[in-house]
């Protein structure tokens, strides 16, 4: 049950370390996506992916897209569940 409550809560103090579209951009990677699938989803080219997935890792402090793609996750900050979203707790 605890769990749930700590996938809502980033830690105290903590800033949005990303933004929508690097957020956004990380969760087509850890489904999978390419570079120009990406690309083509965004209507972007390749070069602004590339930008968005760098500019994720430095924020995170990570070296590679998997890093980084753990750590949002971790993080709390890809794969949001929203409050209206969320599933019920039963009991």
């Amino acid at each position: 049950m605890s769990h749930l409550c700590l996938m809502h809560l980033p830690a105290s103090g903590q800033r949005r370390l990303l933004t929508g579209r690097q957020a956004e951009v990380l969760e087509l990677v850890a489904d999978g996506k390419t570079m120009q699938d990406i690309a083509l989803l965004l209507d972007r080219n390749v070069a602004t992916v590339e930008k968005h997935l760098r500019g994720a890792r430095d924020s995170l402090g990570v070296e590679t897209t998997a890093q980084a793609v753990r750590k949002a996750s971790i993080l709390n900050q890809i794969f949001r569940l929203d409050a209206e979203n969320a599933p019920a707790a039963s009991g």
